[in-house]
């Protein structure tokens, strides 16, 4: 039996014809189509002559509201009513766009009608290297981001080079991030091949976006329902990240290049990595990601701190919340460490006034 999870995954130049998606295995069936796409799109000209294949379509604004819990029963009105007489079997969702388009698409399509078929074409390097990959969407609710959610993988993602061409300079640097990450996750060939490369930019991103995507499948398939940890291994660099982005308002891909930089640093002071191998991997990592993650930090206050902490949705209660640890590339430790134990770490780093 195929693993759902394993969604199958197509790099190409143009944007796929209508005829294409509907030859996909499990999108023989369906004969309604509803594109859900960013609105900015529209001033793509080979994007505008495409989105006329598709008879139903729902521009979207993208960004974070977009993904607004108080803001959903109104798309859901309107998305039912361009839906209504169409059967769930033969209904698709097709999410163009970058991640906030794609999360909130992939949940509209998990729970309208139930669920039907979902296809991504991400429109960004953070949403061809991991959200259209992974399988998660999500919904924001006040402040508490992806707060709400399902595992929903799509029918099929295309990665498309017309789309990914015109994405801005930072897109791409944040976009190498994910890629360190993943090199530090899978370790092996992946880790090797960052090492040797001279590539820099979209060169490295299309060079290794093949390794990353068949690298996060991997994890994605030993636990597709975030059962057994394996999953959790992709936040690495996010539990302290996600702190720095919120509070310093960070891009994220620079955010969690500062969380992988804790994470490191911590894994020496806990004795389960050498000083050696951090410096080798830093050597590795500081000529791929934006230059600002090598540069000196600010701080912020303690009880910023703690309290972002204690609101992530990996914090167990009772002061607890949960870390990845590191003793190599491919060799990492899912651990529940006291909140103020890492508040310590943070302020022996110089994170903390």
């Amino acid at each position: 039996m195929t693993n759902k999870f394993q969604t199958p995954v197509f790099f190409q130049h143009k944007l796929p014809l209508l005829s294409e998606i509907k030859s996909l295995p499990s999108m023989r069936t369906v004969d309604d189509l509803v594109l859900v796409y960013d609105r900015k799109l529209e001033k793509l000209n080979p994007f505008k002559l495409w989105k006329e294949q598709f008879s139903t379509r729902y521009p979207v604004n993208a960004g974070e509201e977009l993904k607004s819990l108080s803001e959903f029963s109104e798309h859901m009105n309107k998305l039912s009513e361009l839906t209504k007489g169409c059967s769930p079997r033969r209904l698709g969702v097709i999410a163009v766009g970058g991640t906030s388009v794609g999360d909130f698409a992939g949940f509209v399509a998990s729970v309208l009608k139930r669920g039907v078929n979902l296809v991504h074409i991400p429109t960004t390097w953070g949403a061809a290297l991991d959200s259209a990959i992974v399988g998660n969407t999500s919904l924001n609710v006040g402040s508490l981001k992806n707060h709400i959610g399902t595992f929903y993988p799509a029918n099929g993602v295309y990665i498309v080079s017309l789309l990914l061409s015109s994405a801005p300079p930072k897109n791409v640097a944040s976009a190498s991030v994910e890629v360190m990450k993943m090199g530090l996750v899978a370790g092996g060939a992946l880790f090797e091949k960052l090492g040797r490369s001279t590539l820099e930019g979209v060169h490295l991103l299309w060079d290794c976006i093949p390794d990353v995507v068949a690298a996060k499948q991997a994890v994605v398939g030993e636990d597709p329902f975030d059962t057994n940890g394996k999953r959790q291994l992709l936040n690495l660099g996010h539990t302290f990240g996600h702190v720095v982005e919120d509070y310093f308002n960070w891009s994220h891909g620079v955010s969690v290049g500062f969380g992988i930089r804790f994470m490191l640093e911590w894994s020496v002071q806990r004795g389960f990595m050498h000083e050696t191998k951090k410096s080798e991997i830093l050597k590795i990592a500081e000529r791929l990601w934006p230059k600002e993650i090598n540069e000196k930090h600010k701080a912020m206050p303690k009880k910023e701190l703690i309290a972002r902490l204690i609101l992530d949705k990996k914090s167990e209660g009772e002061g607890s919340i949960h870390f990845i640890f590191m003793r190599s590339p491919g060799e990492l430790m899912r651990e529940q460490v006291k909140i103020l134990n890492l508040v310590d770490e943070a302020h022996r780093q110089g994170w903390v006034k």
